[in-house]
């Protein structure tokens, strides 16, 4: 096993990342299934995460989303529809799974932070 850091890029390929006011969207592939990741900021301290996949396969519909803060369980549920909303999380660090018949396709880790201009 690695350290955090060395996961992170083994189960990410690469993502692309738009920044506005407190909004952040990223594209993370995730194996095959090109996922996008939306963290809002809604108040002190605390941001809203949606987990998106834009054209959800069929087969993509029995994946599970899971976030963890650390090794910890935040929430974990089943894709019904294209996303999942995690609502009123505090800043800090964590990583979203994708899930598919109990074995683990892909984590992303990050860390919700204020930025030097209170904009993210």
């Amino acid at each position: 096993m690695g350290t955090m850091e060395d996961r992170r890029f083994l189960t990410v390929r690469s993502f692309k990342r738009k920044i506005v006011e407190n909004h952040i969207s990223l594209r993370v592939p995730f194996r095959d299934i090109e996922t996008g990741i939306e963290i809002e900021k809604t108040g002190k301290a605390k941001a809203c995460i949606k987990v998106r996949l834009p054209e959800a396969k069929e087969s993509e519909k029995n994946l599970r989303i899971t976030l963890k803060k650390n090794e910890r369980e935040i929430a974990s549920y089943l894709l019904d529809g294209n996303f999942i909303l995690f609502e009123n999380i505090p800043f800090g660090h964590y990583s979203i799974a994708l899930i598919e018949d109990n074995v683990k396709i892909g984590e992303y880790f990050f860390e919700i932070r204020e930025t030097s201009h209170g904009k993210e």
